[in-house]
């Protein structure tokens, strides 16, 4: 089964988000219309981030990153914009990562934790992977209240890793948190970890 390209997008969102929610939904809605889109998961537009209901992420699963870039190039993308920068509170950022929702179900939820780690410099690749597999990947499906994770290298930063874990709830992610093999965070340099009512946009096309 080939892996997909995950389209991560992290953004403020202004008044807008929850005074005119169609802005958002038609934004979604152009999205779901693209070639080579797969599925859309997002949060609100009641609230983003569970720490920071100001605060949203979009996951965008494209089958090639390829078919992202003909989005960007496309007719569609210019109004597309328009709706987009019309939420935006702050500065727009986005990284795309090889992830596989529908082997992993990393995005059942009903909650998923996004965590980003700037690994320490100078790691070895492999070792990195080997480790995040044993300590992370195959811990957490142990635990009860989770039900899917993936994880994978940003194509724009190798030092960069994202982790993508279905829970039950936020509280079921703290209370296991500490189970993870602590060699895991011998990799960290820093990061950072959200969570958010996760919600599926059905692609029509």
């Amino acid at each position: 089964m080939s892996t997909s390209v995950i389209e991560i997008v992290k953004f403020p969102a202004n008044e807008l988000m929850n005074g005119k929610p169609e802005i958002y939904q038609g934004v979604l809605r152009t999205l779901s219309e693209q070639g080579g889109l797969k599925n859309v998961w997002y949060p609100g537009p009641e609230t983003g981030t569970l720490e920071d209901p100001k605060l949203y992420y979009v996951f965008i699963e494209w089958s090639t990153y390829e078919d992202h870039e003909s989005f960007l190039n496309s007719p569609q993308y210019q109004p597309f914009e328009a709706g987009l920068v019309s939420l935006l509170g702050g500065e727009l950022t986005m990284c795309h990562v090889p992830l596989n929702p529908a082997a992993t179900n990393a995005f059942k939820g009903p909650v998923v934790s996004y965590r980003i780690v700037n690994l320490n410099p100078g790691l070895d690749r492999q070792k990195v992977a080997e480790t995040i597999d044993a300590g992370v990947v195959n811990t957490v499906r142990t635990f009860d209240k989770c039900t899917g994770v993936a994880w994978g290298f940003t194509r724009e930063d190798d030092n960069k890793v994202a982790i993508v874990t279905s829970w039950e709830s936020k509280e079921a992610h703290l209370e296991e948190y500490q189970k993870v093999a602590p060699e895991f965070q011998t990799l960290i340099q820093d990061s950072e970890c959200f969570h958010m009512n996760i919600k599926h946009y059905n692609a029509h096309k």
